[in-house]
């Protein structure tokens, strides 16, 4: 039973249609109602937004000359649920119009108070759990963007303290120690690294998530970005004595414009990814001009290697965040599992692709594709 009054907008052309419509009203024990006639939508419209109303009844007429001006169904101005009054049984209109805010249709002929009472009570219970529902949904949005915003806010300091651990630590490798020493600090300056990377790679997902790694636009060299991230590997490669190989073909811009510090990030992941899981053998990089425009230009980058592969059961989560693959290799290898995710946010961020081709014991083959703007003066 409905315990309050009912404001109701009957938007309706014919004065038949408003008289037969008022006359089930009056029909009504158990509904506290109050009814108002508007003979156009666009009338309707503007006093649903100015005044409260708790449901909107509206004739099929009504609603095929409003998709008839517009060619097509436009969203509801108003918050009002709607029930369809049809005069000639279930209307195509029906299927294309519940943008307009219709939860329910009724039959305007032998329609009894019975059935309009219960139509009412279904659109403004399902209303009701709508707005509950969206209004969850909105909280739980905050909730996760102060989340994020938070753990991007905070970058800088958690950084700081880890690397100053970092930084002490290379130093006391520098002094004179015995090997149980050097062993001792081997392992600390290792934690280190693989705590920082863990660290990074979280930061990297929430500064994503909250807009704070808006693209940058700023003109950088490729090859000396690209050789400066592999020096970074340079003692892990030397260490594993594997074979590294690099080249810029010759077609590709000396200079780009875009975002330096993702593209560092992107490669940094991508490569760290490749040397990790790579025991012996090679890795090579290639940096290539995949396609072109006046303005534009698509770079490919192809990171080949000889690692322990990835099984096929395994590609389609490789870019799924904290996917570590089977538990003896993830047990073996550590990490997190989120730098080719992030790789994959960065690459969508950059209008890019991200492919690979990979056979267990035989290695992989990734193709890394982005977009970069070509500098005006070329």
């Amino acid at each position: 039973m409905v315990d309050r009054l009912i404001r109701v907008a009957l938007i309706a052309q014919a004065e038949a249609d408003f008289q037969s419509i008022s006359h089930t009203f009056a029909s009504l024990h158990h509904v506290a109602h109050r009814l108002t006639w508007f003979h156009q939508y666009k009338t309707a419209l503007s006093a649903l937004e100015l005044t409260q109303y708790d449901v909107c009844l509206v004739t099929d007429e009504i609603v095929s000359c409003h998709l008839a001006v517009h060619h097509e169904s436009q969203p509801s101005a108003t918050n009002v649920p709607m029930i369809l009054l049809c005069h000639h049984g279930l209307p195509e209109i029906l299927t294309t119009s519940h943008h307009m805010g219709i939860m329910d249709w009724l039959p305007i002929s032998g329609l009894s108070a019975a059935h309009l009472e219960r139509a009412i009570r279904y659109v403004l219970e399902r209303h009701r759990l709508l707005e509950a529902l969206r209004v969850a949904q909105d909280a739980a949005n905050a909730a996760q963007r102060m989340q994020d915003a938070f753990l991007a806010i905070m970058s800088d300091e958690i950084q700081t303290p880890i690397n100053g651990v970092i930084g002490m630590a290379e130093l006391l490798m520098e002094t004179e120690l015995n090997a149980e020493q050097h062993e001792y600090a081997t392992t600390i300056q290792t934690s280190d690294r693989l705590l920082s990377a863990v660290i990074n790679n979280i930061l990297d997902i929430s500064k994503l998530k909250a807009g704070c790694d808006c693209l940058e636009q700023k003109a950088f060299k490729l090859e000396a970005l690209v050789d400066g991230v592999i020096s970074l590997f340079a003692d892990r490669i030397q260490h594993k004595d594997l074979d590294f190989t690099w080249s810029i073909f010759e077609e590709v811009p000396a200079v780009l414009i875009g975002d330096p510090s993702l593209l560092q990030q992107l490669l940094i992941n991508l490569i760290s990814n490749a040397v990790e899981f790579t025991h012996a053998g090679h890795i090579d990089v290639r940096v290539m001009l995949d396609d072109e425009t006046e303005d534009h230009v698509m770079i490919c980058f192809r990171i080949e290697d000889t690692g322990i592969g990835i099984p096929l059961q395994f590609h389609d989560r490789m870019f799924e965040p904290f996917f570590l693959g089977d538990t003896a290799t993830s047990r073996q290898q550590g990490g997190a599992g989120l730098g080719l995710a992030i790789a994959r946010q960065i690459v969508n961020a950059m209008n890019g692709s991200l492919t690979f081709e990979s056979q267990p014991a035989q290695g992989s083959t990734l193709w890394c594709k982005i977009s970069l703007r070509r500098p005006a003066s070329f």
